[in-house]
């Protein structure tokens, strides 16, 4: 009665078995999720290995045909350690995003590097015709390592998805860890129904109900990363729609201002045209407010850009409003960017506030220095983006400073940085040049 129940759960688990593997198959090619690629692939040699393992059961053939067999004691070691590292690369894949541990990641590889340290003992056993159960209990050994790792990475988390892992985890540990006892007994004389014909019923009941929570885990992580998509994009529709009203509100304050006060001096050269006075200082005027204003405009319209998000944008941005207006003033330039490589991303907000602080560093430079040269250079100091801008011009008193750069260029470069929660040092003497520093936190 036991050997009849036995075979009918071995015959409907395996069923079940390969619709999962098909199932997550199917769920891969639409989403190409690693998670889910990882623990398709998993099933699917799992299947296998029962498959061959219980061969009376599955097409009525004699166990002895496939155990005695020379190529079964050639396969069997590597098809498990196979699945076993597909599992090991489910479960990171699956708390990829979720889990930040350096210590984790690292026993990962060691535990990945022993695996495939298996196989050559494996062949060593063959070749010396040595008994390779130890092979196994190493790489549960292994795999129970890692999955406790798992756990206890999981274990502060306190979420639905970490239970239903862990719980998960710790059931296929349980499962194999009674099916390697069971095959234990079976070989030092200790002989009932699962310990001689049916050992492997713990690994596959274990696997029953962690494939059961492991599919509502999945889907618990693909409902959080919905709303951390949504999150995001709420916050990104937040933060355009603050560029938005500042934007407006430097279109009507500043450009505004600058378009009126045209206005009325071309009122006033109608005036003294009509008078036959001069009128060259005023035309002049009129054209820098002209210039000035293109220039912010093109500020604007550069910082509404989406594709303007990076450091990199930002310093070629930099670099060409240096090429374009230094040269003509006698002032070289050296721009130096010591960033990585892989740059970080900026919100736009965050890029328009620095190279605003940026352009008013360069002007001051530009008109009241008397400077001959400018250095700037960007560097990225663990989780600090560094700009330092310098230049060898006349220098002025900090504690007193000049009327134009004591006004508003320096006390709006100060409420810039400080809207991005930075900070801005200036130092300068008189005779030595100025030096500024701007020191901004970043998540990157």
């Amino acid at each position: 009665m036991g050997d009849f129940i036995l075979d009918k759960f071995y015959l409907y688990f395996q069923g079940f078995l390969i619709l999962q593997a098909i199932f997550f198959g199917a769920i891969y090619t639409l989403t190409r999720k690693k998670e889910v690629g990882y623990y398709a692939l998993y099933l699917l040699l799992t299947a296998i290995y029962f498959f061959y393992n219980a061969v009376h059961t599955f097409f009525g053939l004699d166990d002895a045909l496939v155990f005695k067999a020379a190529w079964y004691w050639w396969i069997n070691v590597p098809v498990i350690i196979v699945f076993e590292i597909c599992y090991i690369y489910f479960l990171k894949s699956l708390i990829e995003g979720i889990v930040h541990s350096h210590r984790l990641n690292v026993l990962f590889r060691w535990t990945l590097y022993g695996f495939l340290l298996l196989i050559p003992l494996h062949l060593i056993c063959i070749g010396l015709s040595i008994d390779n159960s130890i092979i196994f209990l190493l790489s549960h050994i292994w795999l129970t390592a890692y999955g406790l790792a798992v756990v206890k990475a999981l274990f502060q988390q306190r979420t639905l998805f970490a239970q239903l892992v862990s719980v998960g985890i710790i059931v296929n540990i349980l499962g194999g860890t009674t099916t390697i006892i069971a095959t234990l007994l079976g070989q030092h004389g200790v002989e009932n129904l699962l310990t001689v014909s049916y050992p492997i019923f713990f690994l596959r009941a274990g696997m029953l109900v962690d494939i059961f929570l492991f599919q509502i885990a999945l889907l618990t992580k693909w409902h959080l990363q919905e709303q951390q998509l949504l999150k995001t994009e709420l916050e990104s529709k937040f933060i355009l729609s603050k560029v938005k009203t500042k934007i407006s509100a430097d279109l009507h304050d500043d450009i505004g201002s600058v378009l009126s006060s045209i206005s009325l001096q071309t009122e006033v050269i109608k005036r003294k045209l009509q008078r036959h006075e001069n009128v060259d200082e005023l035309v002049q005027h009129i054209n820098e407010s002209s210039k000035e204003m293109i220039s912010r405009m093109s500020d604007i319209v550069w910082s509404l850009r989406v594709s303007h998000d990076t450091m990199s944008q930002l310093i070629e941005r930099v670099d060409n409003y240096c090429a374009t207006h230094l040269p003509d003033q006698g002032i070289s330039y050296t721009l130096t960017n010591l960033l990585p490589e892989q740059t970080f991303t900026l919100q736009p907000d965050t890029m328009r506030e620095l190279y605003l602080i940026i352009k008013e560093a360069l002007n001051n430079s530009l008109k009241h220095a008397a400077c001959t040269h400018i250095e700037l250079a960007f560097r990225k100091e663990e989780q600090t983006l560094k700009i330092v801008i310098s230049d060898n011009g006349q220098g002025f008193d900090t504690q007193k400073p000049h009327r134009s750069l004591g006004g508003d260029g320096l006390k709006n470069m100060q409420l810039r940085c400080e809207h991005l929660m930075g900070q801005l040092t200036i130092s300068s003497t008189p005779g030595q040049g100025t030096f500024m520093e701007v020191l901004l936190p970043i998540k990157a």
